[in-house]
């Protein structure tokens, strides 16, 4: 109604309407829908207003302050003209000055133009249950948002209609859809700036509400995906939590129908809300969604996320006084440490959740604890301790029927006797690794079982039987493959480069070590990275290509001097002495 009487009566004219809410514009318009500016053009055209000598001066401050402005034209505008307006100000001054602002909109304002207003005038458009919508969106501390949780927000069966207002009028934009087939949307950092503005006048009691409901459908559609899933080998299943059930039925089902790929998408989301629960004292909460997600990050190797969750909740229990959730949270927090590696920095978080469980008399978990603690021992170099422990470990995994911890402890037995080479030393090592993969499959847990099968053949290779041992790897790098499992497939090819190497088919270790060497890399595995890379050398020098395998050994003893790993360092420190001594001239 607005734009009709402003149109031309002849065929000769084009007219641009702009707008901030959606139009259906009048017949024979195109409706073009304006994303927030590119990297570089937001840069261009700051350096349009600034002047090009001064960004030359400093690009870097003049880049991170165009994304301070989140790309937004109407932000780098008025950040220009405040430079512009005041030649002696550094770039990186003022970037400073908006990035750690308090109130970042008030730095964006100049004259008359002011982004708050811009946003205010869209904020008032909206009807009541899109305002109050449009605030508490300012709770959730992911980049992108779906209609479940704008529904728990309001506590409304149904958020659609006023997802689309909100979408209508540019407050929230379209982020495509997701694996589960639900769209999702994004919310521009100003514009959360703004709604926690907004948020601020709202009472304390209905954001704690909105909150525990958010909290409760997150683990409501964790504990369904994760019901899906085949359980990891080192703990139990969380099993249901009691969530009050938050999303309808049809979208959790919709949710859960590919776990993985809901995780994968949610995954950032559900770190946010974790830490989230552990700032606001749900460490309990945070607890069972990081246990829902175990799974998940043991499959898809992340065990960075896991420590970066079970660090928040251990902070967060403790300072609550609870010794129970504390211990729990370090057991967890010393598994994530010893899957990436960081044997040395978990052992003395281990021996903190022994002491705990010892004095709680809690003997089952107090078998896990020691597990873990054992783990330390073996991968620190410290078999003689190992095997004394591992006794300990399984008489306790047995008294409470823990059949699962008894199996993997079996395994590290096996590890620690073979390592430690004492008279009899493989048959011995051979006897508890096959018993630990004989209890595995009695127990029918997969994870387990593949656990121990690794260790079975880790175990041929160090007693010689190298032909069975690349049977078995073939196999069991097929079932990886298959099951689309990275970092497991990576494992086994390191298995199967022992075999090749103790067949004198170094050719062959080279080639699978390189296949396994960026999926280490990616998956933060340092420990299995370092190994990679220490096999890696002993290859290419047993092929007699020194330099290579000096490349390699010295990556590989930098790594495990970062991870303080003594006894695989001195290995790598005396390979690197054997290539040089050859390799130099006399």
């Amino acid at each position: 109604a607005q734009v009709q009487p402003l149109l031309p009566g002849t065929g000769q004219c084009a007219v641009l309407v702009t707008s901030r809410s959606e139009l259906a514009g009048p017949p024979g318009s195109r409706l073009v829908a304006l994303d927030p500016l590119t990297p570089g053009e937001s840069l261009q055209l700051l350096t349009k207003i600034v002047g090009q000598q001064r960004v030359t001066a400093d690009p870097a401050a003049a880049t991170e302050l165009a994304a301070a402005c989140g790309q937004l034209p109407l932000a780098v505008r008025i950040a220009g003209s405040r430079l512009a307006a005041r030649a002696s100000w550094p770039l990186s001054a003022y970037t400073r000055k908006i990035i750690h602002a308090r109130r970042r909109l008030d730095e964006l304002q100049a004259g008359e133009m002011s982004v708050r207003a811009s946003l205010t005038q869209s904020y008032h458009t909206l009807d009541e249950p899109a305002q109050r919508a449009f605030r508490r969106l300012a709770l959730l501390d992911s980049s992108e948002i779906t209609e479940w949780q704008v529904a728990a927000l309001l506590n409304t069966p149904d958020a659609t209609d006023v997802v689309n207002r909100l979408a209508d009028n540019s407050l929230l934009t379209t982020a495509g859809i997701d694996p589960a087939g639900q769209p999702r949307y994004r919310l521009h950092d100003l514009l959360r700036d703004y709604a926690t503005e907004q948020l601020a006048d709202e009472p304390q009691p209905q954001q704690d509400a909105a909150l525990t409901r958010i909290t409760d459908g997150w683990l409501q559609l964790a504990t369904l995906a994760d019901t899906n899933l085949p359980n990891g080998p080192y703990f139990p299943s969380p099993g249901a939590a009691h969530a009050t059930a938050i999303a309808a039925d049809p979208v959790a089902g919709e949710l859960a129908a590919d776990p993985v790929a809901w995780f994968t998408t949610e995954r950032l989301g559900l770190l946010a809300a974790i830490t989230r629960c552990c700032a606001a004292g749900r460490y309990r909460s945070a607890a069972q969604l990081a246990a829902s997600m175990a799974s998940f990050w043991h499959l898809q190797g992340r065990p960075d996320d896991a420590e970066r969750a079970w660090q928040a909740i251990t902070a967060a229990a403790q300072q609550a006084g609870d010794p129970a959730a504390t211990a729990r949270a370090q057991l967890r927090l010393a598994a994530a440490l010893c899957e990436q590696g960081r044997h040395a920095q978990a052992s003395p978080i281990a021996e903190q959740s022994v002491a705990t469980f010892e004095h709680l008399a809690d003997n089952r978990t107090l078998a896990t604890a020691l597990y873990w603690r054992l783990a330390c021992e073996v991968n620190l170099g410290a078999y003689a301790d190992a095997r004394q422990s591992a006794g300990r470990v399984i008489k306790l995994a047995r008294e409470t029927s823990d059949g699962q911890t008894e199996s993997l402890t079996l395994r590290l037995q096996a590890i620690a006797t073979a390592q430690a080479k004492l008279p009899g030393y493989r048959a011995d090592a051979i006897a508890s690794a096959e018993q630990a993969l004989a209890l595995a499959r009695e127990l029918g847990v997969l994870a387990v079982e593949r656990e121990a099968l690794h260790t079975v053949v880790h175990v041929y290779n160090l007693s010689g039987r190298h032909e069975e041992a690349l049977g078995l790897c073939r196999d069991g790098l097929a079932t990886a493959r298959g099951l689309g499992l990275e970092s497991f497939a990576a494992n086994w090819l390191g298995n199967l480069a022992d075999a090749y190497h103790g067949l004198g088919r170094y050719p062959e270790a080279a080639e699978v070590l390189t296949t396994a060497l960026p999926v280490f890399r990616d998956h933060f595995l340092r420990r299995h990275l370092g190994l990679c890379l220490l096999k890696l050398g002993y290859a290419y020098q047993a092929m007699g290509d020194h330099q290579t395998a000096l490349g390699h050994l010295a990556e590989s003893l930098d790594i495990f001097g970062q991870l303080r790993l003594d006894h695989y360092a001195a290995r790598a420190r005396q390979a690197i002495e054997a290539c040089q001594a050859i390799s130099s001239p006399r």
